[in-house]
């Protein structure tokens, strides 16, 4: 049997699409491939009730629980990428590539332009993007396929820029192998684009997966026009996609094939050709069974004219291509919250869907409640998804390239198109830079390591730290600011200068700050009045602080600013009226 992948495409002519290099068993082993993919469930089940805290500050969804490199039982080591090389010592290829546990980590910016994939096959890595330097790194001119469990992949820009052919489709991320399922996978703050089939791919029985806070966009039309975002293929469970950008693509944000279960939460999807959100199957595949999903408070805009103007897509029977793909009869789907920025009339969710078939049995397909366990991820009414998707979504540590910059500015201001190819001269220049000191070359820099201790050489990496991860964990995941959202009194506090009034602050909700700070949270207060302490400074190592500030007088009515911020979160600030009593 070839080594195919089915998927639905265009045409007729392109029922297979998507050659991959992983052979599939004949159909005699099946069934006992099956067994094997339920117990690993059962395993993995196990496994996340032993693991409580997730894999960084910010975690969420099904693949939330791995630790990545620090998810076995082995110690890891800490590789360093310090060449732009395609292979060799210090390459990028040689640390992914590496079969010990490992925190990959960069002391180098540029674009590593690669000459063929590479292909994750070992298990327990930490790909930790943010640390490169100046610039920052990007990948190009291939994929990085993961086959393999317990991977975290962050802070990576990888932005493919070669053409799909007949032989090889050319995605930016995919994690897929129908021998042994991946599982435990997450891909946070990366941005992932100029890819010439999917940009990105969850394909066969992987599952625990999340893809978060991306960036998906620009997928290349000039070969079949195949500027796809985001697929989720058959047999694929456990699937978390949430608050990610899909930008200037034609359809597939994502789709989701046969027999796969997941949720769509706080994505925004931006000009869409064809359609945002699909799903399909073929009754000829072997797996073809039901799908169960739960597409909640996303927000479209820009959409497109086809399908009656729906933003998703199911395909009931008979469905496309005289009745080779639709989905199966028993699937479920639980869709709510949404919003659709070119027509805010809209209230009915479903008014949303375009059932593609001739069938007028729809609402067998419909659910009023979740039709698969919910991660828990932190849902955000759909209104708000637009501006907290973008100012957050991407690789944007160190910074925002140009690229992601020109694509956060078309969805803010209407443009931007969907490209065909882009060459050479379309890639930002990304400069060296300079890594941090680092006098024992541990991969904690010097100034983290006083921050901390009373040395440069003061931490070790592989020490817990006192939120429970390593101090190498720490470090890395405190190159990404910290959001923190406070709240203060009402407004109308006043005080007749006798009987004072309290000014309450309070850390209330911490969206992706964990419980360890060890330098203090500052609370301050500025405004008309005379209160008892103008700034309060608390330590604190919970993920709540509370500062009280006693108000005795108001000269005169005013807006009090109270203030919060640490030196490792963005400040945040709230307002209050006072009131001349």
């Amino acid at each position: 049997m070839s080594n195919m992948r089915f998927v639905l495409l265009e045409n007729a002519s392109d029922k297979v699409d998507r050659v991959k290099g992983v052979s599939k068993p004949p159909l005699c082993w099946e069934f006992t491939l099956k067994i094997f993919f339920f117990l690993l469930l059962y395993i993995s089940f196990f496994t996340d009730c032993l693991i409580t805290i997730p894999s960084f500050p910010g975690a969420e969804g099904f693949g939330s629980k791995t630790r990545g490199a620090f998810g076995g039982s082995s110690t890891p080591v800490i590789l360093k990428v310090t060449n732009t090389k395609d292979k060799g010592k210090g390459s990028l290829r040689e640390a992914l590539m590496d079969d010990r546990p490992r925190v990959v980590i960069f002391k180098t910016g540029g674009n590593i332009k690669l000459k063929k994939d590479i292909y994750v096959k070992n298990p327990y890595l930490t790909i930790a993007g943010q640390t490169a330097p100046s610039s920052g790194i990007c990948i190009s001119n291939g994929a990085l396929r993961i086959s393999t469990h317990d991977v975290i992949v962050r802070g990576l820009r990888w932005r493919n820029g070669k053409e799909r052919n007949i032989t090889r489709n050319q995605d930016c991320i995919s994690i897929e192998n129908y021998d042994t399922p991946p599982y435990n996978i997450i891909v946070d703050h990366c941005s992932l684009s100029w890819g010439s089939d999917e940009i990105a791919v969850t394909w066969f029985p992987s599952h625990n997966v999340t893809w978060q806070w991306n960036i998906i966009s620009e997928g290349l039309m000039a070969y079949e026009e195949h500027g796809f975002g985001l697929l989720v293929g058959d047999d694929s469970k456990n699937i978390s996609i949430h608050h990610n950008l899909f930008a200037h693509l034609k359809m597939r944000l994502p789709e989701c094939n046969s027999n796969t279960s997941g949720e769509i939460i706080n994505n925004l999807m931006y000009n869409f050709s064809d359609k945002a959100i699909d799903f399909t199957s073929s009754p000829t595949r072997a797996n073809f069974g039901p799908m169960y999903w739960n597409v909640l408070k996303n927000y479209f805009k820009r959409n497109s004219e086809k399908h009656n103007g729906g933003c998703i897509v199911i395909f009931n029977y008979p469905g496309w291509n005289n009745g080779q793909y639709y989905i199966h009869d028993d699937s479920k789907f639980y869709i709510k919250g949404n919003f659709n920025h070119d027509n805010p009339d809209i209230s009915d969710d479903w008014d949303l869907v375009y059932f593609f078939g001739e069938s007028s049995e729809t609402e067998k397909f419909k659910s009023d409640t979740p039709v698969t366990k919910l991660s828990g991820i932190k849902e955000h009414p759909a209104e708000e998804v637009h501006n907290i998707v973008l100012d957050k979504v991407g690789a944007r540590v160190p910074a925002l390239d140009p690229v992601d910059k020109r694509i956060i500015d078309d969805v803010i201001n209407y443009t931007g198109r969907i490209i065909d190819s882009v060459d050479d001269d379309d890639y930002p220049i990304y400069s060296a830079g300079i890594y941090p000191e680092d006098d024992d070359d541990d991969g904690i820099p010097n100034y983290f390591e006083l921050l901390y201790s009373e040395s440069k050489i003061g931490l070790n990496p592989y020490e817990s730290a006192p939120g429970d991860y390593k101090w190498i964990e720490e470090y890395i995941n405190s190159l990404f600011p910290k959001s923190i959202k406070i709240e203060a009194n009402p407004e109308n506090i006043s005080s007749d200068g006798t009987s004072g009034t309290i000014i309450r602050a309070e850390i209330k909700d911490i969206y992706d700050l964990h419980a360890f700070i060890k330098a203090p949270v500052t609370f301050e207060l500025k405004g008309p009045g005379i209160f008892s302490n103008n700034e309060q400074i608390f330590n604190t190592t919970a993920i709540n602080g509370v500062a009280n500030a006693t108000l005795f007088s108001t000269t005169k009515p005013g807006t009090i600013i109270v203030s919060v911020s640490s030196p490792n979160s963005k400040p945040n600030s709230v307002k209050i009226t006072s009131t001349l009593h």
